[in-house]
């Protein structure tokens, strides 16, 4: 094998930064108390309209939330994993690359936690507000934005990474031959997205209690504050789906390269889901009517894909721990 990064005598105590058992009790106390605010807030619209005793929505509510829980912890083991690895060759030119890509995985995660967060407080207040609408509304506005928020600092962050792992071999992100497709692949998403928001009968304000308003903003604020930023930050994603896809061409080493597969087959997969819903989520009259088992099915094939995903991210990185320890052994 050609390349693998020069490990160092940090490798003794690369995974004491963070205490792994610390990391997932904090964060299954986190879910736990999201679950409980969902199960204590009145659902009473929710369960008539799907015919479901009170028993049965919290049931429901528990078995949706615990593939989230799986998802979670997926995450953050993959960023734990990527994190130690690049404690453990902090020493390397390598090492910078492979600690940016973690932290793009916990602002992720950051992201999700915090948006889950939000929408069982909002359960919770909407129900004991003067003005059940309007705090509803806010809520939906402060998910969106952390939703932007999290998406640009996680692309943005695995894009630096990216661009670190190429230069520690001597390369440059390549755009010459992929710029104008990409370009033009762009600007046809955009057109697109921008199309479905305008003819999203709830990105205002939804007339199904049960069924969220998507924005909860004017049309020209959805575009240049959510849709616009959006949409830099998938294009972001991108650019660094690219530069991590080089960097695995480039690099020699035929063990690294099947192990740093993994790696990028799941951010992929991730990625193009994250895009993928945001389009659907316009698509108002496709879930609006559909009945609970089709929602469901449709949370499952998410959740599926999701998992798999993050999955092969986390084998990929536990893997590279693997091998390195086989090496310093």
């Amino acid at each position: 094998m050609d390349h693998m990064p020069t490990q160092t005598a940090a490798t003794k105590n690369g995974s004491r930064f963070i205490t792994p058992s610390f990391a997932y009790g904090g964060l299954t106390l986190v879910w736990l108390f999201i679950v409980l605010l969902s199960v204590t807030a009145n659902n009473t619209s929710l369960a008539t309209k799907y015919k479901l005793s009170t028993t049965q929505l919290h049931m429901l509510q528990l078995a949706v939330s615990i593939p989230g829980l799986v998802i979670w912890a997926t995450i953050l083991f993959a960023a734990l994993n990527i994190r130690r690895y690049a404690h453990t060759i902090a020493g390397s030119k390598e090492g910078p690359g492979f600690r940016f890509i973690a932290n793009s995985l916990f602002a992720l995660l950051m992201g999700l936690v915090t948006n889950s967060f939000l929408g069982g407080l909002k359960q919770i207040v909407v129900q004991h507000a003067t003005d059940p609408q309007t705090v509803e509304t806010t809520f939906v506005v402060m998910n969106n934005y952390v939703s932007v928020v999290a998406a640009l600092a996680s692309y943005g962050l695995l894009l630096h990474g990216s661009k670190l792992l190429l230069r520690s071999i001597g390369k440059q992100l390549d755009l010459a031959k992929k710029l104008l497709p990409v370009g033009v692949a762009f600007v046809a998403l955009t057109t697109a997205y921008l199309w479905l928001i305008h003819g999203n009968p709830a990105r205002q304000m939804s007339s199904d209690p049960v069924i969220n308003t998507t924005f909860g903003l004017p049309y020209w604020l959805i575009v240049f504050t959510v849709a616009l930023p959006f949409v830099i930050a998938w294009l972001v994603g991108v650019l660094a789906l690219m530069g991590v896809y080089q960097y695995r061409a480039e690099a020699s080493g035929i063990i690294y390269k099947l192990l740093f597969r993994k790696l990028v087959v799941g951010m992929t997969l991730f990625i193009g889901l994250t895009i993928g819903l945001q389009l659907f989520i316009q698509l108002y009259s496709l879930y609006a009517t559909r009945s609970l088992s089709s929602l469901l099915g449709i949370v499952a094939v998410v959740y599926l894909i999701l998992a798999y995903g993050f999955i092969l991210i986390a084998q990929g990185a536990q893997r590279l721990n693997k091998i390195e320890t086989l090496l310093i052994e």
